[in-house]
């Protein structure tokens, strides 16, 4: 268990990159924890949620890379 309570792994995961997004984002994902249903689609909604900011932003720097040196890097793709 973690300092928020969550006892899945996954969850407690989900709120680690959460945290690591900074801004709001953890405020939202607890308040979303907390109106869920089950922690199933609180898994579900959130993991969409972190895994296509995570493709956004990935996808920004193989275009950087790609501009600057014409060789695209992939990270997460």
């Amino acid at each position: 268990m973690d300092e928020t309570g969550i006892k899945d792994e996954r969850l407690q995961l989900l709120m680690k990159a959460a945290r690591n997004a900074g801004g709001t984002f953890e405020a939202d994902m607890l308040e979303a924890l907390e109106k869920a249903t089950t922690e199933h689609e609180f898994e579900v909604k959130w993991y969409r949620k972190i895994r296509n900011e995570l493709n956004r932003v990935c996808s920004f720097y193989n275009e950087l890379a790609e501009r600057l040196d014409g060789e695209k890097i992939h990270i997460f793709t």
